[in-house]
């Protein structure tokens, strides 16, 4: 059984994604994103390992619910800088 998000955030995404696949439903594409999010996290862990990290960048409010609604913890922030030469 696929738990669902306890915020909103995971159909928020599939409302913004189904512009880009629209063959699929929001509900479909929802449970699509929650059902590969725990199939990466368990092939982690029988590949070893003990924690499953994600990023976004600081202004994409959408994805950082989502990651807080799948049990993630925030770790830190960052800025990256670039510079052309």
């Amino acid at each position: 059984m696929i738990r669902k998000a306890t915020a909103d955030d995971s159909r928020i995404l599939a409302e913004m994604a189904i512009q880009m696949w629209d063959s699929n439903s929001v509900d479909e594409l929802e449970t699509k994103f929650i059902e590969m999010l725990f199939a990466c996290e368990n092939w982690a862990k029988t590949m070893g390992c003990k924690e499953f990290a994600s990023d976004c960048e600081l202004d994409n409010v959408v994805s950082f619910k989502f990651h807080i609604a799948m049990g993630f913890d925030e770790a830190n922030r960052i800025i990256c800088f670039k510079k052309s030469i």
